[in-house]
């Protein structure tokens, strides 16, 4: 490897995100792969949430208003019943009409908890395998590990 300080810092940039884009996409891969039951849900109930991201935009006034779907729900796992609230943040809207629209489409919907059965308390209403992170992890891994392999061959040479 060189020893050049600018090859290491260089290394350093890519791998940072690297490894924190790897470090999401595990901790993702572990919370899909631990959803191993599923139930329908007893009760659900729906609300629309303003989300508040923090911009420059936002502090000058032209940022976007984003709105979320807060979803609360209930189910049963061997007899205990079990209370749950979650953000769904696989639906943002733009305004809060398109969020009511939403909300009257996924009431017509039966829905499934996916659930650990170990320990229920760890539940979601959808279970997605996380391929954006994982193709992201694999990517910038492969990257990571070409430049690393560049600086050795450098060296021998």
């Amino acid at each position: 490897m060189r020893k050049n300080q600018g090859w290491l810092i260089f290394l350093l940039i890519i791998g940072l995100p690297t490894f924190f884009f790897s470090g999401t996409a595990l901790y993702k891969l572990y919370n899909y792969s631990h959803l191993d039951a599923k139930t329908q849900a007893e009760k659900i109930e729906w609300s629309v949430i303003k989300e508040e991201p923090w911009s420059i935009l936002n502090l000058v006034g032209w940022g976007e208003e984003r709105y979320i779907l807060k979803v609360a729900f209930e189910f049963e796992s061997e007899g205990v019943f079990y209370k749950k609230e979650a953000y769904d943040d696989s639906f943002r809207f733009r305004n809060e009409w398109a969020a009511q629209q939403e909300i009257a489409q996924e009431q017509n919907k039966k829905h499934f908890v996916w659930f650990q059965s170990s320990n229920p308390r760890h539940a979601n209403l959808q279970k997605a395998f996380p391929v954006k992170e994982c193709l992201s992890a694999i990517v910038l891994l492969g990257i990571f590990i070409y430049f690393v392999c560049l600086g050795f061959s450098a060296v021998r040479r």
